[in-house]
């Protein structure tokens, strides 16, 4: 995981830095919060950050960056294009 990054071709973007921090960039909203799953709207649909120990270290209105220890990422309502 470390390093990659998503584009989707509506602009929004998804950057994972090793395993333990997430950039979403162009968000519209966090639709839910716990410490093993942060989800986020989309253009597209959601995605769900899931893992332990999360937290919302960072949250703008272009973009948002979950930290913890990160097992998975899924992409609902849409695919990422790299």
């Amino acid at each position: 995981m470390c390093g990659h990054a998503f584009r989707h071709w509506n602009g929004w973007r998804i950057a994972i830095v090793g395993r333990s921090r997430v950039l979403v960039e162009n968000h519209r909203g966090v639709m839910a919060f716990g410490p093993q799953c942060v989800r986020v709207r989309t253009v597209q649909g959601s995605v769900s950050i899931r893992g332990e120990e999360l937290v919302i270290c960072e949250l703008r209105c272009d973009g948002l960056i979950v930290a913890g220890r990160i097992a998975s990422i899924e992409l609902e309502g849409g695919e990422a294009h790299a």
